[in-house]
């Protein structure tokens, strides 16, 4: 985390010393603005452990809070983004081996993700940029029942997923009427650093593990006045995690699977530019 902070302050502070304002002919690709936003976040989980054949599928829906910033010079901008869940809603997930239900519980599921970047201005759709971004996810799962819906227990079961990567991405915007912009980008991360722990298993964790994630997004931009913006923003992504090795725990072995996470986001947002 010092590293990531240490970032932050780079980024922002950095490019007052290296390049001067942005030129009033550049309205358009990356501008300095604020974004604040409120959306739906429909997250689809899946895990799988081949070695016995073992999987499970959930639908997570959650309500999430967005904000962007992103400050532009004529040869270089800067930004941080965020996203928290706000609420949180529990879903059902079912556990397969070989096809066949097995067991079920309640899973609620929410990301809390954190970034800076910084890039070059080059066109307006095309913008690179290289950041840094970190996630911190909770997996809570309770009401856990066998396959004919009997209870197997009462307890409460929270699994944290701390992950910090490398991110290379593309974004910008253009006009396409007086009153209307579309902006787009995508970007790809890189994990240096994950920590998984399980409040179900006391003292175990397992770290290092590798994955990806990848996120694309679209948005529509209504001006209503100088400055002044009413956007659509619509996101897709995944998250993969390949899953730990087996590791000795209490006389017998235990294993992160393998998972996936595919994600599909919808935002309302206000945008202010200066």
């Amino acid at each position: 985390m010092r590293i990531f902070f240490c970032f932050i302050l780079l980024v922002f502070f950095s490019p007052l010393i290296i390049t001067g304002p942005v030129s009033a002919l550049e309205t358009e690709g990356i501008a300095t603005q604020v974004s604040a936003g409120l959306g739906v976040e429909s997250l689809i989980y899946e895990e799988q452990l081949s070695e016995t054949f073992l999987q499970s599928n959930a639908d997570v829906s959650n309500i999430v809070f967005r904000i962007e910033g992103v400050k532009r010079w004529e040869n270089i901008f800067v930004g941080i983004d965020g996203a928290v869940p706000v609420v949180n809603f529990d879903s059902q997930e079912e556990w397969l081996v070989n096809g066949t239900l097995t067991q079920t519980d309640s899973l609620s599921y929410g990301i809390t993700q954190l970034a800076a970047f910084t890039g070059y201005p080059i066109a307006p759709l095309f913008n690179p940029y290289l950041g840094l971004r970190s996630t911190w996810s909770n997996q809570q799962r309770s009401d856990f029942k066998d396959q004919a819906g009997s209870a197997l227990s009462s307890s409460k079961i929270t699994e944290t997923i701390i992950a910090h990567y490398i991110s290379l991405g593309v974004k910008g915007k253009m006009s396409i009427s007086t009153k209307w912009e579309v902006a787009c980008g995508a970007e790809y991360n890189f994990p240096y650093y994950t920590k998984v722990t399980n409040d179900g298993l006391p003292g175990w964790e397992t770290t290092n593990l590798n994955g990806h994630s990848w996120i694309a997004f679209g948005e529509l931009l209504y001006i209503f006045r100088e400055k002044l913006s009413l956007s659509l923003l619509l996101s897709v992504g995944r998250l993969h995690w390949e899953g730990s090795g087996w590791q000795i725990y209490n006389n017998g072995q235990i294993k992160w699977p393998e998972n996936d996470t595919y994600f599909i986001n919808s935002f309302l947002n206000f945008n202010w530019g200066f």
